[in-house]
């Protein structure tokens, strides 16, 4: 099943779907490895391991 990553906002699916966040509402967004990745002071050990609602480490 295909998400949309809430980063970039392109389809990602499979081993690509990475931090999740759940909301209170029930609905979840999802994030591709890649695109955290790229993200400043977020290595890709901490993309593939870390949910969005835990604090990232500096």
């Amino acid at each position: 099943m295909a998400q949309t990553c809430a980063q970039c906002g392109t389809a990602i699916d499979g081993a690509d779907v990475r931090y999740t966040e759940h909301r209170a509402d029930g609905t979840d967004t999802y994030c591709s490895v890649n695109c955290i990745a790229d993200v400043d002071h977020v290595d890709e050990h901490t993309a593939r391991t870390r949910l969005f609602d835990d604090p990232l480490e500096a």
